[in-house]
């Protein structure tokens, strides 16, 4: 989101469900901010596969795509696969936004662990990303 306040370029955030289930203020603020070239892209396995693969809310019927609308982003659809979302995502660069797009995956059949990279090592190599 912060991205997409500060350049007047198309900006495209990629997105799990269990992730954006943790931090759903950003919806809200999304709705409240309408940056026009946002694209917001939420990969939905209903499960919080970085944990084990436990079923997350999406898996018991809370609707993403229903929340984003619930929040003011006009522009929202939910994909089933691939195709649909090379349409609705062609839509959304030609489009002004922000644009809420829940695209349905297929569960992890295995567990998948996290990467061991401390916080600090996370944040510095964020940083100098932007350096380059």
């Amino acid at each position: 989101l912060g991205m997409a306040l500060s350049t007047d370029e198309r900006v495209v955030s990629l997105d799990g469900d269990g992730s954006l289930l943790m931090n759903m203020g950003t919806i809200a603020t999304i709705g409240r901010e309408q940056p026009k070239n946002l694209i917001v892209v939420v990969w939905d396995n209903e499960q919080w596969a970085q944990t084990g693969n436990q079923p997350s809310h999406t898996a018991f019927g809370t609707d993403l795509e229903q929340v984003a609308r619930s929040c003011g982003i006009p522009r929202t659809a939910t994909v089933e696969d691939e195709e649909e979302l090379q349409s609705v995502f062609m839509q959304a660069m030609e489009e002004d936004g922000p644009w809420f797009i829940v695209a349905k995956v297929q569960e992890e059949a295995e567990y998948m662990p996290v990467a061991p990279i401390e916080p600090e090592m996370t944040t510095y190599r964020l940083r100098n990303s932007f350096r380059k």
